[in-house]
């Protein structure tokens, strides 16, 4: 088996933190309250479980993107037409993915989400591997990983420019540390 000295603090935490992430996931896609346009329902357990209006405009932007796969259907248009009551009574039209992910490849297809993801690649890379100014690093890192990374599994935030900065604060601290050792 294992022994806890081999374990750590830090696989404890990135395993609850995961554990935290599916659990979060899973109360964005489904609803134990009945919605009257909920195109289909699940059973678990004898409990009735709707798809929530996020379930349903990730499951139309995949459809968008299944469609459009190398280009997508172009930045900045809807790519999802989910009708969805609200709470109020007032029914919605839902145009976003309400998925980062799920939103840029609609938009611009595989190409525009490999560049995505080599971005966030790259800048997780960067900050995870670096060892000097430890607290600014992490406190990016954690800003950085809970905003854009996580956050966006359930909106879309691609176009959110306090993000972009934040990326561009990890990037420039690289360049720092880089500089710092060249001289």
């Amino acid at each position: 088996m294992f022994d806890r000295k081999q374990i750590g603090p830090g696989v404890c935490v990135a395993t609850a933190g995961f554990i935290v992430l599916v659990l979060f996931t899973l109360i964005a896609a489904f609803s134990v309250w009945p919605i009257d346009t909920s195109p289909y329902t699940y059973q678990f357990l004898g409990i009735r479980l709707d798809p929530t209006q996020r379930m349903l405009t990730w499951q139309a932007a995949l459809d968008t993107f299944a469609h459009n796969p190398v280009f997508g259907k172009g930045i900045g248009l809807g790519v999802a037409a989910v009708l969805f009551r609200a709470p109020s009574g007032q029914m919605q039209l839902l145009t976003d993915a309400h998925n980062t992910w799920l939103s840029v490849a609609a938009q611009s297809g595989i190409i525009g989400l490999a560049a995505v993801l080599a971005l966030t690649v790259h800048v997780l890379r960067r900050a995870l591997y670096r060892r000097e100014f430890e607290w600014i690093r992490l406190s990016l890192l954690t800003a950085f990983i809970g905003s854009f990374v996580l956050q966006g599994l359930v909106g879309s935030f691609e176009d959110a420019r306090h993000l972009w900065v934040l990326m561009g604060l990890m990037i420039a601290l690289d360049r720092v540390v880089k500089a710092e050792r060249a001289s």
